[in-house]
């Protein structure tokens, strides 16, 4: 057998001699030899075929020889091959990798990856290189490096990553450094760095143990900008994903208990990441001409993190404005509606939301409205097509400094919300013909309308007092006005579930708590009735996508504060059909071990929440005789389709009260069993 591949291995050993030769390395290299390159490489793919039947994605341009591809390579047969299969020059990070390589590797030379003693021991030297955090270039090395492992672990790392395995990646990424030599440039290390902290990054968001990449994942994108602390490419990712991994985090601390071991693990570690964050988009903003593609996102995660370390309101607001103002100089249009499957432009509407939401939460705690509100996350995480997202974030930012911010706003901060208000009623998602307040600066306007107040004050102090006090309330109101305004004009646009949920949450500071039910049950959750499956209400949500930035857990968090509100208006309401509408769902959700749409610890704490509050509403029913065979139904459809799956303890809860309330209902013969009683009223 070996006879046969004799000749084949004989010209692949002797093409690495010749290939390895300095001088026909710079020869083949050139331009000019393009062509005897190419012939070269040829010869070596045949040889290959004979031997391996691979490379497979050139085998139309190979010939058949009768061979039977099945010869397996001893160790010196793999390394002149790959020699002969590693390019020349090693990719950049965005660079293409050797799929004839990849491919060889994978079906003859598993043994090669293999690693050596050596290489074991430095991994654990290079893991506790990185949780040191030093930043320098003196990171444990293999006692004898080499170009061609280094070369093949930098190519698998490459393959890895655009292949979505992530751990493979960071992996063959960390051989590489171990096993490079150090007279290799800066900007190779630089690369792969580079590689590591992406799949790193991607390992931390998508493993159920962040403990084990985060390190790798912050200090890789340090040592990559310590090699080449100009990449703006790299700035703007190492500053988005300090972001990411913040709010990550920060939601994951929040759920454990203060005395866990891992509250005090999530503490040290987001200490200063926003300020870090920060750093990287100002840093990246002065690198980027008007219209690219990054500088908007700058602006926006600078409006965000400005808002979650409560810097000056007037900073939050200028990179909102700022950032539509980069959408616009893209070249981003603005549709009339934005089609669900084939979501284009859709970021502008979200931003403007936010930005009123910023506003209205103020006001919400001066009417004592803080126990009703549930807390909004803005580590949404992946960013989405961004133009419903500038409209949503702009008036959702203004409507949570009004409504959730316990400050006295003064006139001056209120004429600038004003400002920025009415400059987004301008933005193109609502674009006004008759003016174009969005192309004038907001902070100016405000200045101007303040001085112009204060050079027609009165003498008459308690005049002035009233006044002020007028003025305050009315620009408080106009403002919460053009939130609402402009969250009607998102759901128009798109069926954006969180404009729902700050349309809920006005009605419901406006006092009108059927209204606010109405946005979240008959506009919202269980809008098509014809298309409506009560085992769960949520499958019909649409959310805003955006490939860029992976959002981690974000869809689940807003569900879950949905929900929460959801079921506090039902209970307001004493509306035991929706209360019973989310407890269907969230048994669906438990039994079926679903957490697409809510996290397991919030999908129980909803589920106690809702249950509770189901039975105090049956409860009020039956003290207030008011048990109708509506009510009856509701709870029989319930304990049926638990009885059904199989749920044994919700069937032990509401058993004993179908009978208490069945025994209340005034129609009923006591000669039936009230199980069996309420089963006929179904039927009927």
């Amino acid at each position: 057998m070996y006879f046969q591949h004799s000749f084949p291995l004989f010209v692949l050993n002797e093409f690495s001699k010749i290939r390895a030769h300095p001088a026909v390395v710079e020869v083949l290299s050139t331009r000019e030899c393009i062509e005897q390159s190419r012939a070269f490489m040829d010869e070596v793919h045949q040889c290959l075929f004979c031997l391996y039947g691979c490379p497979s994605r050139r085998k139309r341009q190979l010939e058949e020889h009768g061979g039977t591809h099945n010869h397996e390579p001893s160790l010196r047969d793999i390394e002149n091959v790959l020699s002969l299969l590693l390019p020349d020059k090693i990719p950049p990070y965005d660079g293409n990798c050797s799929f004839d390589l990849i491919e060889f590797m994978q079906k003859k030379a598993s043994s090669f990856l293999e690693p050596t003693e050596d290489e074991k021991e430095k991994l654990f030297a290079f893991d506790r290189f990185i949780a040191q955090g030093e930043i320098h270039e003196n990171w444990p090395r293999c006692a004898k490096s080499s170009h061609l492992r280094s070369g093949v672990f930098y190519q698998l790392a490459l393959h890895s990553y655009r292949n979505h395995k992530v751990d493979d990646a960071v992996y063959y990424a960390k051989l590489f450094l171990l096993c490079a030599p150090v007279t290799l440039s800066d900007e190779v290390f630089f690369w792969d760095w580079t590689v590591l902290a992406f799949a790193a990054t991607t390992a931390f968001f998508t493993a159920n143990e962040m403990s084990l990449h985060f390190d790798s994942s912050v200090f890789s994108f340090r040592m990559a900008l310590f090699f080449d602390p100009f990449d703006r490419y790299v700035i703007f990712n190492f500053g988005s994903a300090l972001y990411q991994i913040n709010s990550r985090i920060r939601r994951y601390r929040d759920k454990l208990s203060v005395d866990d071991i891992r509250h005090r693990w999530a503490d040290r570690r987001i200490k200063g990441l926003l300020e870090e964050s920060r750093r990287q988009f100002e840093i990246c903003i002065p690198c980027l001409p008007d219209g690219d593609v990054d500088k908007w996102r700058c602006h926006y995660f600078l409006a965000k993190i400005a808002e979650k370390c409560e810097n000056a309101l007037e900073d939050v607001f200028h990179h909102y404005h700022e950032s539509a103002l980069q959408l616009e100089a893209a070249g981003v249009q603005y549709p009339s509606r934005i089609n669900t499957k084939r979501q284009e432009h859709a970021e502008a509407i979200e931003m403007s939301n936010f930005i009123n939401l910023l506003f209205s939460r103020e006001k919400e705690r001066e009417r004592e409205i803080k126990r009703r509100r549930l807390h909004l996350s803005i580590s949404d995480g992946i960013l989405f097509n961004m133009k419903v997202i500038i409209h949503y974030r702009a008036y959702a930012s203004l409507m949570k400094y009004l409504l959730e911010r316990e400050t006295n706003w003064s006139r001056e901060d209120l004429l600038l919300m004003h400002a920025f208000a009415m400059c987004f009623r301008s933005h193109g998602v609502c674009k006004q013909k008759e003016n174009d307040e969005f192309s004038q600066c907001p902070q100016v306007k405000a200045t101007i309308s303040s001085l112009i107040y204060r050079c027609t004050e009165s003498n008459n102090i308690v005049q002035e007092v009233l006044e002020d006090l007028v003025e305050r309330t009315a620009l408080k109101l106009e403002i919460l006005h053009y939130c609402e305004e402009a969250f009607n004009i998102c759901i128009r646009r798109f069926p954006h579930f969180k404009s729902y949920y700050r349309l809920s949450q006005l009605a419901l500071y406006k006092g009108d708590v059927q209204e606010a039910s109405n946005y979240l049950f008959g506009r919202f959750l269980i809008k098509k009735r014809t298309n409506f499956n009560q085992d769960n209400i949520f499958e019909n949500v649409t959310t805003i996508s955006c490939k860029d930035i992976d959002r981690g857990d974000a869809l689940q968090y807003h569900l879950a504060r949905i929900s929460a509100l959801a079921i506090y208006l039902s209970s307001l309401l004493d509306d035991f059909v929706a209360l019973a509408i989310l407890i269907h769902t969230f048994c669906t959700l438990d039994f079926c071990n679903n957490t697409d749409y809510l996290l397991k610890r919030d999908l129980m704490m909803l589920y106690r929440n809702g249950l509770t509050r189901f039975f105090d509403c049956i409860q009020r029913k039956m003290r207030n005789n008011a048990v109708e065979s509506q009510l009856l139904c509701s709870i029989y459809d319930l304990y049926q389709y638990a009885e059904r799956n199989g749920v044994q303890r919700l069937c032990d809860r509401i058993r004993p009260t179908i009978v208490s309330a069945t025994k209340k209902f005034a129609e009923y013969d006591e000669k039936i069993e009230p199980v069996l009683f309420c089963k006929v009223k179904s039927d009927c």
